[in-house]
């Protein structure tokens, strides 16, 4: 028999990471052809790729508007295949402002979807949940207490675990990794993972860059400021957002020490996002960044830079981490 024809689909750098480390799994167990849209990871994992996530992966409205005809090219790609090998299932993972639609139009097919990583809807629109209860045949999150949030909705929901629990460990004790790095050991440590989109780098680093300077200012030594820097943007480009006289290292992500500096760290600020807050269950202190900034003034900011000083000067304490966003 030929294999078993299967969609799955990732929308970001997170997504795909999750996406190909499932792919592995599935093809040591069932006799599979998997197609759909991803990135590097899932390509390497086996995944035939229909749809480049570069071509989909946007924030906010004004990006949307910008790149309106790869969304819909995207999605048509991705609609006619699965038309054309008739999958029994499409796996979607988190993305949900494009896999919500995509759901939309498979179902009509005859394709059951399972919605594998799910969105935070309990943290913003949470009326969207109304949308995966009609569209997807099973949900499957990340948290505990997200289950009861689906459920609650009527969604055919399990709690499957966190991917990255258990694979977080650091590779280099705080002493080594300030030597490899240069990086003064008596001074704090804050680790900044600003996002994975360039359209998230442009909301979230001037508003930590606003934080960090009130918090520099409150502390009697300069912290480090060490940022992960996602595959596929450019590091040159982001060290530049930083003041020049600030010292702040740049990781690629998924390289050895930046591991090791989420570890070593004495506060990280996180864009929230899957796979954040599974770093608390190792033992760190987190403060989360939502949604993005509006600075026009006809509106309240979303993102206020005192609200996260206040909260980044608590990161010492066991109750983090903090979380803070959308009024």
């Amino acid at each position: 028999m030929p294999p078993i024809p299967l969609l799955l689909s990732a929308g970001e750098a997170s997504g795909d990471m999750y996406a190909a480390r499932l792919t592995t799994v599935l093809k040591q167990r069932l006799d599979v052809s998997i197609f759909g849209m991803g990135g590097p990871q899932m390509r390497a994992a086996g995944v035939e790729i229909i749809t480049d996530y570069s071509e989909v992966s946007v924030v906010g409205i004004t990006e949307v508007l910008k790149r309106l005809p790869s969304l819909f090219r995207a999605m048509r790609h991705l609609v006619d295949e699965a038309a054309r090998r008739r999958p029994p299932l499409a796996i979607l993972t988190d993305f949900p402002g494009f896999h919500l639609r995509l759901a939309r139009k498979l179902r009509p097919k005859g394709i059951r979807n399972v919605y594998y990583i799910c969105p935070q809807f309990w943290a913003w629109r949470p009326w969207r949940v109304n949308l995966v209860r009609r569209r997807f045949a099973q949900a499957l999150c990340i948290f505990p207490f997200e289950e009861k949030f689906y459920a609650d909705a009527g969604v055919p929901v399990k709690f499957i675990g966190h991917p990255l629990v258990g694979n977080v460990k650091a590779t280099l004790t705080r002493e080594l990794f300030c030597n490899k790095y240069g990086l003064a050991q008596g001074n704090s440590i804050i680790t900044l993972l600003p996002g994975s989109r360039r359209g998230e780098i442009a909301h979230h680093v001037p508003v930590l860059v606003e934080a960090l300077a009130e918090i520099r200012q409150s502390q009697p030594g300069p912290p480090h400021m060490v940022v992960a820097v996602a595959r596929g943007l450019d590091v040159a480009q982001l060290k530049k957002r930083f003041p020049s006289e600030w010292r702040v290292a740049l990781q690629r992500h998924g390289h050895r020490g930046n591991r090791a500096a989420r570890q070593t760290n004495d506060c990280r600020l996180p864009a929230f996002s899957a796979d954040s807050s599974p770093r608390k269950t190792a033992g760190e202190n987190q403060v989360f960044q939502h949604g993005k900034p509006d600075r026009r003034a006809c509106r309240r900011p979303r993102i206020d830079p005192g609200r996260l000083h206040t909260a980044a000067r608590r990161c010492g304490s066991p109750n983090a981490p903090l979380y803070f966003g959308r009024k």
